[in-house]
């Protein structure tokens, strides 16, 4: 419940309490006020003005559609029992990052991602080294190292296995492909990001199959994604200006079978493989 101790009238604790949690939402989703500008429609000058205080008054409507485009329900903002971590990752680059390219609507899904990965970037899956893997990818699969290798000095550890992937051009023809085949178009949403360790990011978003014609059905596909950059995690921690890009992404569908029993989809005999 919304309130203060004192018997004051005055609601400038109110309004900037209220910015305080803007803030702090805003920050916590990995947002800067120029994607909020951005989804919410609005100049980014308002952003600012309405964050920052320079705006005498709060607008509630444009309150409720920050928090929307923060991905939280208008209520949470006044919930003084919720609070907002700082962040996904803890560093604003990477968190920027990936609200960037985990939440693209566009034909192929990966529109975004295109400017956010290093020049030997690749898309890893467990079914692609399978041998039934289809006549249409099997074509364009290169090798990979796998993207977390043994320590070298542990003994214990099996010898790092070759995987198979695919460039970022063929990934976007495939997907192009796939886009007019079928009518649809790809919408993302992220879900949850964990930071695994220094070297390893987890990241979990659904994929919204939308048909081009308007139709309102649509095919939802639940999907993680295991992420590894072009330098560790704390090296964008201890330099901001240094852009994060994606060296190796490793998809895995999640699916729910018979008795709400969850697995990857595209996890074959071959499963349990190093990643």
């Amino acid at each position: 419940m919304i309130g203060r101790s004192d018997d004051s009238n005055s609601t400038e604790w109110l309004d900037d309490w209220i910015r305080q949690r803007l803030a702090a939402m805003i920050d916590s989703a990995g947002l800067s006020y120029e994607q909020i500008a951005t989804a919410t429609n609005q100049p980014y000058s308002r952003i600012k003005r309405l964050v920052g205080g320079e705006a005498q008054t709060i607008d509630a409507s444009l309150a409720a559609a920050i928090t929307i485009a923060c991905h939280r329900a208008p209520h949470e903002l006044y919930d003084r029992g919720v609070t907002f971590r700082q962040g996904r990752t803890g560093v604003a680059s990477v968190d920027k990052m990936l609200v960037a390219c985990y939440n693209d609507t566009s034909d192929t899904g990966i529109c975004t991602l295109q400017s956010w990965v290093t020049d030997d970037y690749r898309l890893l899956c467990s079914a692609y080294d399978e041998p039934t893997v289809s006549e249409e990818i099997a074509p364009v699969l290169v090798d990979v190292d796998p993207i977390v290798a043994p320590d070298l000095d542990d003994l214990h550890q099996s010898p790092k296995m070759t995987r198979k992937g695919m460039t970022l051009k063929d990934e976007v023809r495939i997907n192009e492909q796939a886009a007019k085949d079928t009518g649809t178009r790809k919408s993302l949403t992220l879900v949850d990001v964990d930071v695994i360790d220094d070297m390893l990011l987890w990241v979990q978003y659904n994929i919204d199959e939308l048909y081009a014609g308007g139709r309102d059905t649509y095919i939802r596909r639940q999907i993680v994604d295991l992420v590894t950059l072009e330098h560790p995690i704390s090296r964008y921690r201890s330099n901001g200006r240094l852009k994060p890009r994606i060296r190796r992404r490793l998809w895995k569908e999640l699916r729910e079978g018979a008795n709400d029993v969850s697995h990857f989809a595209t996890d074959f005999e071959g499963y349990g493989r190093p990643i």
